[in-house]
């Protein structure tokens, strides 16, 4: 961004210098320090950068993606993790013998 920046001020500059010099009808007294370039090198180097700054974004974005997906699954996970260690009273009955009900897995016990 900071190249395209340089690019386009340069391009106002040898605009603006070539502006005044057609508004005065004079030509300059010495030579314009101002680096020469031609159109078509300044738009080839306009496309470069331009080109750069897509691959650029494109990586930013799949990165981005990647990290929404991470986070996601984290917090998927971390849902996860709190229903299986939930403190929620569950129901179990007692019939001749027999408990009927949900049993679910509370903290870290295991196995009844």
């Amino acid at each position: 961004a900071a190249d395209e920046r340089r690019v386009q001020l340069c391009l106002v500059s040898c605009v603006w210098i070539a502006a005044m010099d057609t508004m005065t009808d004079r030509q300059p007294e010495a030579p314009s320090t101002v680096p020469s370039a031609t159109l078509e090198m300044m738009q080839n180097a306009m496309v470069d950068m331009r080109r750069s700054m897509d691959s650029e974004r494109a990586t930013l974005n799949k990165r981005i993606s990647e990290l929404e997906r991470r986070c996601e699954q984290a917090e998927a996970k971390s849902a996860a993790d709190q229903a299986a260690h939930s403190r929620v009273l569950h129901t179990v009955m007692y019939e001749g013998g027999l408990y009927h009900g949900t049993l679910r897995r509370v903290a870290a016990v295991t196995g009844w």
